[in-house]
C-alpha cells in the first residue's frame, strides 16, 4: 500500500472512531434490546467494533453497528471473522462490477432482462409496458403502442406496478380491480386519478403473480419471494451460495424486510426452512409467522430444487456476472424469476441464513485480484 492510500485509510479510521464514540448510546440501545445470558459485556462489544474499525472493515460505521447486532456478534462464541462487512465486499466487488457492466446493463434494465430471459427459455414475469400519463389518462406504453390501463386491469383483475429501477419494495403497488372509476392500491380504495398522482412514466406494469397454495396459507396478502444468491467460482461455474424466504406481515402487500416483512433461512440440503424467523430489527426473533402462527422449521419448500436450478440457469446466461441476488417467486406451476440484482442485500443472507466468508474468499477475492492484474477472472 502506497503512502497516499495509507494516509487515506488512517484518516478513515480516525473519523470512524469519532463516529463510533458518538454512536455509543445507539450501540447501548441495540445491546440492551438483544441482551441475554449469553451476551458479551458492553465494553467487549465496543472493543469488537473498535477492532473492526482498526482492521479497515467498519466503513460506514452506522451500517456496521447494525450488522454487528443482526449477525449476533454480541453473543459469546460468535466468530466475527466468518462474516463479510460492507467495506470488504465493495472493495472486491467493484472491479468485477466494472468488468461486467455490459451484462449488468441487461440484468438491471427490466424490459431488456425479460426479453433476455425469454430468449434463453428462463421462466420470468410478464411485462405489459411502462406507465404513460402524457395524454392525461393512465395508459401502458409498449414499443410505441399505447393501451388504456383500466380495461386491462378490469380484465386481468390484478396487476403489479413498480419503478423500473426500484429496490426494497419501495414505490411498488398491487392493483386490484373494482370498477372503471376505482381500484384497490395495496389494499386501499383509490380512484384512478389518485393513482395517477402516485406514479410516473418510469413505472412498469407487470402480471400480478400468485403464490403457491402452501405459501398463501402462511401469508396470503403479498407475493412471498425467495432471495437466492449464486456466485461464479474461479473456473466460471455457477454455485448456489445462500438463500432465505421473505413473507409479508400485518396485511402489507410486499414481503420486503425494509417494509416490515419477516424472513427465514433455508436448509438447502433438505429443501426446507430453518427454525428462526427474523426481521430488520436486530432484537426480533421468532419461530413462527407472526400472523398465521405457521411454524417453519423442517417444513418442505415447494419447488425448491427447481428454484435453485432456475437461478443457476439464469446466472449462466450472463457470461461476465460473478454474484447475483435472485428474487424468485414460487407459483402453483413452479418457480419464476422476478429479478436479479448485482448490488443485493448480502448482509441479509448472512444473518438470516449463514455467513459466507468461505465462498467470498474462494470465489470473489481471486476473481477481483485477477482483474486487477489485467487477467480474466475465470
Amino acid at each position: 500500500m502506497n503512502i497516499f492510500k495509507k494516509l487515506c485509510l488512517w484518516r478513515k479510521i480516525f473519523s470512524a472512531h469519532i463516529k463510533l464514540k458518538k454512536a455509543r448510546e445507539r450501540v447501548r440501545a441495540y445491546y440492551e434490546s438483544t441482551k441475554n445470558e449469553n451476551s458479551k459485556s458492553f465494553e467487549e462489544v465496543m472493543q469488537d467494533l473498535k477492532d473492526l474499525i482498526n482492521g479497515g472493515k467498519a466503513f460506514p460505521v452506522r451500517e456496521t453497528v447494525e450488522h454487528y447486532f443482526q449477525y449476533g456478534l454480541q453473543y459469546k462464541g460468535a466468530c466475527i471473522g466468518d462474516f463479510i462487512f460492507d467495506s470488504e465486499w465493495f472493495t472486491y466487488n467493484l472491479p468485477i462490477l466494472e468488468w461486467a457492466k455490459e451484462d449488468a446493463a441487461i440484468l438491471t434494465a427490466k424490459e431488456r432482462c425479460i426479453k433476455h430471459f425469454e430468449a434463453c427459455g428462463i421462466t420470468t414475469t410478464h411485462m405489459y409496458g411502462f406507465i404513460d400519463k402524457t395524454e392525461g389518462e393512465l395508459q401502458i406504453s409498449d414499443k410505441g403502442r399505447k393501451t388504456a390501463l383500466i380495461p386491462i386491469l378490469l380484465d386481468k383483475k390484478r396487476l403489479f406496478i413498480k419503478p423500473h429501477d426500484g429496490h426494497q419494495g419501495k414505490g411498488a403497488y398491487l392493483l386490484e380491480a373494482i370498477d372503471e372509476h376505482d381500484c384497490l392500491v395495496n389494499g386501499q380504495k383509490c380512484t384512478f386519478s389518485e393513482l395517477a398522482e402516485k406514479v410516473n412514466n418510469e413505472y412498469i406494469v407487470e402480471t400480478a403473480i400468485l403464490n403457491h397454495p402452501d405459501l398463501a396459507k402462511i401469508y396470503p396478502h403479498s407475493l412471498n419471494t425467495m432471495r437466492i444468491v449464486t456466485m461464479r467460482d474461479t473456473k466460471g461455474e455457477v454455485q448456489y451460495i445462500s438463500g432465505f424466504h421473505r413473507f409479508g406481515v400485518g396485511g402489507t402487500k410486499v414481503d420486503n424486510a425494509h417494509s416490515g416483512g419477516v424472513a427465514v433461512g433455508i436448509n438447502a440440503d433438505k429443501g426446507c426452512w430453518k427454525k428462526t424467523v427474523y426481521s430488520e430489527d436486530p432484537a426480533y426473533r421468532n419461530t413462527m409467522h407472526p400472523d398465521s402462527g405457521f411454524v417453519y422449521e423442517n417444513q418442505p419448500i415447494p419447488f425448491f430444487k427447481e428454484a435453485i436450478e432456475l437461478a443457476i440457469k439464469a446466472h449462466k446466461s450472463f457470461e461476465r456476472i460473478q454474484a447475483v441476488g435472485w428474487d424468485i417467486a414460487i407459483t402453483p406451476e413452479g418457480p419464476l424469476i422476478i429479478e436479479g440484482n448485482q448490488s443485493f442485500w448480502f448482509n441479509g443472507n448472512q444473518y438470516i441464513d449463514k455467513p459466507f466468508r468461505k465462498e467470498f474468499e474462494a470465489y470473489m477475492i481471486p476473481c477481483a485480484e485477477a482483474l486487477k492484474q489485467g487477467k480474466k477472472p475465470w
